[in-house]
């Protein structure tokens, strides 16, 4: 069973929390941060239509637009772009390249911030250098921390 690997290309670690979380809750996988890819570990064989479709319903929900292009055989999802608006889909090269509208909204923001227009504050994402287990808060770390030496 190979896991599913999807890639952004904005530097947007929020995003990737955020998209990580939705894709855990509706499918049965065990999202791993790396730095500039969400890897999938399967619980049960999950397809990457599947995937897709959660990934279009999450950037829907919350009114951004991106490209994506999935290679089925890889099992590799890459989102490109990070604007707020319509995007469109590239399913293996067949797609429309075109970016739409507001792409340069997102350009030039720091990584750890919110897309957007800057009124939401920066998040710290904290990593266990043991294992990757991600988090915001220094404590919950602390306690994870604990396991790997106990």
């Amino acid at each position: 069973m190979m896991m599913i690997s999807i890639v952004l290309t904005s530097k947007d670690r929020r995003l990737m929390l955020d998209l990580a979380s939705y894709i855990a809750e509706h499918h049965h996988v065990i999202p791993v941060l790396k730095h500039d890819r969400i890897v999938l570990d399967e619980l049960v064989s999950v397809d990457v239509q599947d995937v897709c479709s959660s990934i279009e319903s999450f950037l829907a929900s919350s009114g951004l637009a991106y490209i994506m292009h999935v290679d089925h055989e890889g099992r590799r999802i890459t989102l490109y772009g990070g604007s707020h608006g319509k995007g469109s889909r590239d399913r293996d090269g067949a797609g429309d390249k075109d970016r739409g509208e507001g792409e340069d909204k997102g350009k030039g923001e720091d990584e750890g911030h919110d897309v957007g227009d800057g009124e939401h504050a920066t998040t710290t994402v904290l990593i266990c250098p043991h294992c990757n287990y991600t988090t915001e808060y220094e404590d919950i770390l602390n306690l994870h921390m604990r396991a790997h030496y106990a």
